[in-house]
């Protein structure tokens, strides 16, 4: 799973949550659509924290000591 920014026809920004599985893209969520790039870190930061509750073994960082 990953984030991705897509460009739309219209000049806006979407921003999704991607699966790929078997070779195939699949969408998961839709985060937003922006238009202006201040909102566009505000919404990346929330899909991150929206891909950690979908997989949080994703991001599991074993400690060796």
């Amino acid at each position: 799973m990953f984030i991705r920014k897509r460009k739309n026809p219209s000049g806006s920004i979407s921003i999704q949550i991607i699966d790929k599985s078997n070779g195939k893209y699949k969408v998961v969520d839709t985060i937003a659509c922006v238009k202006d790039k201040k909102e566009l870190g505000f919404y990346v930061a929330n899909a991150l924290s929206r891909l950690t509750q979908l997989n949080p073994n994703l991001f599991y960082v074993v400690e060796f000591k």
